[in-house]
């Protein structure tokens, strides 16, 4: 797929493919074409045994500010507006909702949050597994001062994030948080500065490739899943944690104990994943 509206870049030194949203004149807002893109730019990253994760990133000042809510030749008319709505949240018949594959995704996604993240654009960071914040990083809501509630799964987001009392005063106020106030409330995971950013993340993906492919797979299902239990499911989170186990490649897992014996650097071949499934 020829890609117009994202960069792909890959680092096989680090293992690292960034991509980039690239559409800075509407600060990386996203309609239907951005999002097949990207749909199409993580299955060649899947399929690609030489990346080892993915890190999702913005161009300009803004990682996104969201749905595209412009009209014109370049995006469309106001009347294709709601369809297309319809179609970002998955209630159209066709493409796989791009969170959904990013929540399910079988390989490691940083979001290196490089400026402003508002609306819809919360859905895109928070399934990311990791984000590393910029210091010109900036974040609102944006919802309740357009007129109109969260929507797309951002209450479901930012309470996991965040929690319930955080999100309802951001969903309150409207108000615009810095880096170091995203870190302080759990939102993000890192902050560093700008320059950094990047180079950060590809390090992050690099020491990855110490870990086999199949039990990071593995590692992000059980994990995934059990984030979801809560202390009276605590036996399902068990039965999620064996579910895993029995993913990992038995000649990955010697290799990762031999290299341990060894005190050498693991070598793994091939993408290491037997299955891709969503639980």
């Amino acid at each position: 797929m020829t890609y117009t509206q994202i960069l792909y870049d890959k680092d096989t030194g680090t293992g690292a493919a960034v991509i980039t949203l690239n559409k800075p004149e509407v600060l990386n807002a996203y309609g239907l074409q951005m999002r097949e893109e990207l749909l199409a730019a993580l299955d060649e990253a899947s399929a690609d045994p030489e990346v080892r994760g993915v890190i999702l990133t913005g161009a300009g000042r803004a990682f996104s500010s969201g749905l595209f809510q412009g009209t014109g030749d370049k995006t469309g008319h106001d009347s294709d507006r709601v369809e297309e709505k319809r179609a970002l949240l998955g209630l159209t018949s066709g493409t796989p909702r791009l969170v959904e594959r990013m929540h399910y995704f079988d390989k490691p996604i940083i979001a290196a949050v490089n400026g402003i993240v508002a609306g819809g654009a919360i859905n895109i960071m928070s399934a990311c597994d990791i984000r590393i914040a910029s210091e010109q990083a900036r974040f609102t809501v944006l919802f309740p001062r357009s007129g109109t509630p969260p929507w797309s799964g951002c209450s479901y987001w930012l309470t996991k994030l965040i929690g319930v009392s955080h999100t309802l005063e951001l969903a309150y106020t409207n108000d615009f948080i810095d880096a170091r106030e995203m870190l302080r409330i759990g939102m993000v995971n890192r902050v560093v500065p700008h320059e950094e950013l990047i180079p950060y993340s590809q390090a992050m993906i690099e020491r990855m490739k110490q870990i086999a492919p199949s039990v990071l797979f593995a590692t992000k299902r059980a994990i995934r899943a059990c984030g979801e239990v809560t202390p009276k499911d605590l036996e399902q989170g068990y039965i999620y944690e064996e579910w895993a186990n029995s993913l990992v490649l038995e000649e990955e897992r010697t290799e990762a104990g031999k290299s341990l014996r060894e005190k050498r650097q693991p070598v793994y071949k091939g993408r290491g994943i037997k299955i891709n499934i969503r639980w």
